[in-house]
């Protein structure tokens, strides 16, 4: 493999974040560099230490990241570090363009936010001419980050206005609502990461809270996925979910996913060259030899995951190896499940998975699956589950009125003193906190209607 023709695979370069005020073909970091020919707009520019090598190699070509500043325009950088992208940037050998002008999408569900003055996707003409006039910017393998979930689907807009150059973009849990059925779909070969919270992760990302009952929002969207995400796959489009533990972008998650995309685009992207994609297969193919060497078992099961995911990678020699790595990593990652419950669910998902079938670990998963079934910790959490499931259901007529909240206080008291001891006798006492506040709101109310009122003035 050409070295200088792909990505470096390797130990990320940590690198201090230094202001430039140099020339924008340095490496670092480049802060607010004004975009010609609009007044006020700026973007961030971060090169990497490899992009040197082109003073002496003109022809390497760099991938692009364009992280999309969110409404309340934090210093992109700032997030960018936080995140790691800075680091992965340097493994990969990427360039990264912050977006400082936040704007919104056209799309056919209308705006997120009724903000007329904001602009439209248009806005991101300029700076995605930033990258075409920056020499060995790659011009198909660009990605696109929504650094913030609960903005509208921007992301989404941007594949959709430059099919030809955006390889893959992320998805955030908030964005389903944004893209109906009607909503035109990316192009392929494009790919679609789509962050999810599960109520597994939810807990892990804030277990004082107890079990999560908001069955809607389990995966942030069950049903879209079917629809929307169906229609992805159906048309060619890479579609995959990577898991966050709370509904902000996480930093596992997003370098997995920007790793994946890459991936994706280098091997599927139509503006990729023969040597580019030689270059990515073998990347591909020596990460997939190597995956036995990650110590955590859920990071080792995620990185061949979503290496065997790229389409043709499960018919190379490396394929069939590094899926007996997967099953014993995944099969030890149950026991990162410390909440019984939650590793009885994730054994029985295990059990169903395709590359499960006919495999020795399968008796071995179905063994321990049926030994938790019986467990009181499981047992007693499926049935506190299902009553706050119909409880939930019919929350919302607790609002104005009073009969239906007295009722719903006594239900969520007797999960509290049926099943003391599990999450969602946690969550129950939250929901009595809450119902106890509404009802005193209500009877207060009542009492005033009630009081004598004083004559008025003559």
């Amino acid at each position: 493999m050409n070295f200088r023709t792909f990505v470096a695979v390797g130990v990320a370069l940590v690198l201090p974040i230094v202001a430039f005020a140099g020339p924008l073909d340095e490496p670092g970091y480049h802060p607010k560099v004004p975009l010609a020919g609009h007044p006020g707009m700026t973007y961030d520019l971060y090169l990497p230490r490899a992009y040197a090598e082109r003073q002496a190699h003109a022809e390497l070509r760099f991938p692009v990241v364009f992280l999309l500043n969110s409404g309340g325009s934090p210093p992109l950088v700032d997030w960018a570090d936080a995140h790691k992208v800075l680091a992965w940037a340097e493994t990969y050998r990427a360039i990264v363009i912050g977006v400082n002008k936040f704007f919104h999408p056209e799309t056919s569900a209308g705006p997120r936010f009724n903000a007329p003055d904001r602009p439209g996707t248009d806005v991101m003409d300029a700076y995605m001419a930033v990258a075409d006039r920056l020499p060995g910017a790659h011009p198909g393998v660009r990605l696109v980050v929504n650094t913030d979930p609960f903005t509208s689907a921007r992301d989404w807009a941007v594949a959709e206005r430059f099919p030809a150059k955006v390889g893959g973009f992320t998805f955030g849990p908030h964005n389903a609502s944004s893209i109906t059925r009607d909503e035109p779909l990316p192009m392929p070969p494009c790919a679609v990461a789509a962050f999810v919270v599960t109520a597994d992760a939810y807990y892990r990302g804030r277990p004082s809270e107890g079990m999560p009952v908001y069955t809607e929002e389990e995966l942030s969207y069950v049903s879209w996925r079917e629809t929307v995400g169906r229609r992805l796959v159906e048309r060619g489009v890479g579609f995959r979910t990577f898991e966050n533990i709370d509904w902000n972008v996480g930093t596992a998650p997003l370098l997995r996913a920007l790793t994946w995309m890459q991936d994706w685009a280098w091997v599927k992207g139509t503006r990729v060259n023969d040597a580019e994609r030689r270059a990515a297969k073998a990347s591909i193919a020596r990460r997939l030899a190597t995956a036995g060497e990650i110590r955590d078992p859920e990071e080792r099961r995620a990185a061949v995951e979503d290496l065997l995911s790229i389409p043709g990678v499960d018919r190379t020699a490396e394929a069939k190896a590094a899926k007996d790595v997967w099953r014993e990593a995944a099969v030890a990652a149950a026991a990162t499940r410390t909440v019984p419950y939650f590793r009885h669910a994730y054994l029985l998902a295990l059990a169903r998975h395709p590359m499960m079938t006919g495999s020795p670990e399968l008796a071995k998963v179905n063994g321990m699956a049926a030994a938790l079934a019986k467990d009181p910790a499981v047992t007693g959490e499926q049935r506190a589950l299902a009553r706050m499931l119909d409880l939930h259901a019919e929350a919302n007529g607790a609002f104005g009125n009073l009969a239906v909240s007295r009722d719903l206080l006594g239900r969520y008291e007797a999960v509290i003193t049926d099943y003391p001891d599990t999450l969602c006798a946690r969550t129950a006492k939250k929901q009595v906190q809450w119902l106890q506040r509404i009802i005193g709101e209500m009877e207060a109310a009542e009492r005033r209607k009630l009081a004598p009122r004083a004559p008025l003035p003559r």
